[in-house]
């Protein structure tokens, strides 16, 4: 299951990691990555190209002003002109780089949200009872989409302020090796404090996730269309918006009492910073009234080591933004890493076959993950195939749970389920679940156009629509509704229609109808229906299991007698199984079940 260790802080590990993460920028679009890294390295050279035509327009300036007579005008004036250009082209640059970079990030979030789209619906099931899982995706996902552009941009100013580095060293060490080493002593401590609390607020993001989760659930519990009647039935508002606040405080508070810290370590940093940088100053202007260097070099070297110092706190600010984002992409490489379904088996023969024949379920024991108990214990029966079986039993006595290790949503814990005598677990989950048509009992309400609702699968036969529609009872809400088929449902986007519980399990059921899957799963498939749309289900039920091998999960027992089996099922189970007949002659579980539900009805 999901781990919550964090990742190891060695350097090897970090540079690997972060290797890992510009590929997945630059796989993202190698288009806009090759533009940005263009416009970078012309637009990190501008700037010494102004300083330079700044010293020569300043130096030239300084013979016209005393004796204008001798000066080169021209020579000034083009100068000039040219430092006009200069500033024009770093501007422009300027602008370009903040459109491509804003592309190429757009353009990387969503091809991460996609990947974690992709990767999600190829995890196993098992992973959505975990709170780790949950855990990972929401640091994975939380982030995605502005992760991608913090981490451009601290590579941009990495880039960008590396290369003015090495060209501010190569110049100061030409004129005086001793100012670099000045001024990387006085600016070194700034990079060692970012790099040590970025590393400190990762790890207090990652160890506070579970909280944040919590945190916004309220917010989605309090501000959720679908629980806004109880919130106001129960009063229950203020006291979601108390606990909101209480563990947004508590966030808020060590979060602030992180920052706090770093800045005052800051702060002494930047006493240093400055006492260096002053020198530095002082020991130019004293080269200028000895006349070692002219007004223009004094402004150029003036200029330059500001340079080095912006250039600097920039790459080590971009190069602690690259490890604190790094983080993160570490998070969500964790979470690309979680083992996926197998898409395919070693036997060739089981690769697309269909499973058909009986099912069989041998000694079949299954718990949940973080259960004390067994959802199911030893099962063995016989599903036929062609036939209607009805599940029947008390709440969490392990209906539902035999249905989602039927599908393969879950794998057995012991024991092994069989399809026409073929192990089911050497078949490729996707095989069966294509051949399994399934209403679960808490079935999805898709806010969506009505047709979509039903028709999820990209490929739609509208034959088969028609029909589940005409079986399910759905035809006929479909036909009320204003705009028919294209009628946009929930209150999730703007102009939807809502519909009643009942209304949504036929559409649930015309949905489940629709699939021509030779497996027909149905978990209480009249749970919301009116009792006249139970009945005319009822009186439709073998015409929709017609020619498949149905199984109905039902407290209503009514089913029973329209079944061909009868599993009754008791604490994880099976208690009896048979006929309705021959259940009601046993004088058992089901019979008593059946005689205490008909009584309501004849009295």
């Amino acid at each position: 299951m999901v781990k919550s260790s964090d990742p190891t802080d060695s350097f090897k590990t970090t540079i690997s990691s972060l290797k890992s993460a510009l590929l997945t920028v630059w796989t993202a679009s190698p288009r806009w990555g090759t533009a940005h890294a263009v416009i970078l390295v012309v637009s990190s050279g501008i700037p010494f190209l102004q300083l330079y035509y700044l010293k020569l327009a300043v130096d030239s300036l300084s013979i016209v002003v005393p004796d204008p007579a001798t000066g080169d005008f021209f020579r000034m004036y083009g100068l000039i002109g040219v430092l006009t250009l200069l500033f024009f082209f770093g501007y422009l640059f300027e602008i370009l780089n903040g459109y491509v970079a804003q592309a190429h990030s757009m353009v990387v979030g969503d091809s991460l949200y996609r990947r974690v789209q992709e990767h999600s619906i190829r995890l196993h099931a098992d992973y959505f009872e975990d709170a780790g899982y949950y855990d990972s995706l929401h640091r994975a996902v939380g982030e995605a989409g502005h992760r991608p552009g913090r981490l451009l941009s601290s590579f941009d100013s990495l880039f960008r302020s590396l290369i003015t580095l090495v060209g501010v060293v190569i110049i100061l060490t030409a004129f005086k090796p001793f100012m670099v080493l000045l001024l990387f002593a006085g600016l070194l401590p700034a990079f060692i404090v970012r790099a040590k609390f970025a590393g400190r607020i990762y790890h207090w993001q990652t160890g506070r996730t579970s909280s944040e989760r919590l945190s916004w659930y309220y917010h989605w519990l309090l501000t959720g269309y679908q629980y806004a009647k109880e919130i106001r039935l129960f009063q229950a508002g203020t006291g979601f918006i108390n606990r909101f606040k209480l563990l947004r405080d508590e966030l808020r508070q060590e979060k602030l009492s992180l920052s706090k810290r770093r800045s005052l370590f800051e702060g002494g940093t930047a006493v240093i910073a400055t006492a260096v940088i002053g020198w530095l100053f002082f020991y130019l202007a004293g080269a200028g009234v000895r006349g070692t260097i002219t007004a223009g070099a004094f402004i150029f070297y003036f200029q330059l080591i500001l340079k080095g110092v912006t250039s600097f706190r920039g790459a080590f600010a971009g190069a602690a933004g690259l490890y604190e984002n790094n983080l993160f992409f570490s998070q969500i490489s964790r979470f690309f890493s979680l083992p996926t379904e197998p898409e395919a088996f070693d036997g060739p023969s089981l690769q697309h076959q269909s499973p058909k024949g009986d099912i069989e379920f041998r000694n079949v024991s299954f718990s949940y993950t973080g259960s004390s108990h067994p959802a199911i214990s030893n099962l063995n029966f016989v599903i036929p195939e062609g036939k209607i079986t009805a599940i029947v039993g008390d709440n969490a006595s392990g209906k539902s749970t035999i249905i989602k290790l039927l599908s393969r949503l879950y794998d057995p814990s012991e024991g092994i389920i069989t399809i026409g005598g073929i192990d089911s677990a050497s078949v490729p989950p996707s095989t069966i679940r294509q051949n399994c048509a399934v209403l679960f009992q808490d079935f999805a309400r898709y806010h969506l156009p009505f047709k979509q609702n039903i028709i999820l699968a990209d490929s739609a036969n509208d034959g088969l629509y028609q029909q589940a529609l005409s079986q399910s009872g759905a035809e006929a809400l479909r036909d009320s509704l204003p705009q028919g088929d294209v009628t946009l449902l929930g209150r999730w986007l703007e102009n939807g229609e809502e519909l009643s519980g009942g209304e949504w399990q036929k559409i649930a059921l015309a949905r489940t109808l629709s699939k021509p899957a030779p497996i027909l799963i149905l978990d209480e498939p009249t749970a919301s229906m009116s009792a006249i749309a139970e009945t005319r289900f009822y009186h439709r039920l073998r015409e929709i299991c017609h020619g498949r091998t149905a199984i109905i999960i039902s407290h209503r027992l009514a089913l029973g007698v329209l079944s061909d089996q009868i599993l009754v099922m008791d604490k994880g189970s099976l208690a009896e199984a048979g006929s309705h007949t021959q259940l009601m002659e046993a004088n058992g579980m089901y019979s008593d079940m059946f005689k205490e539900q008909g009584r309501w009805y004849n009295a």
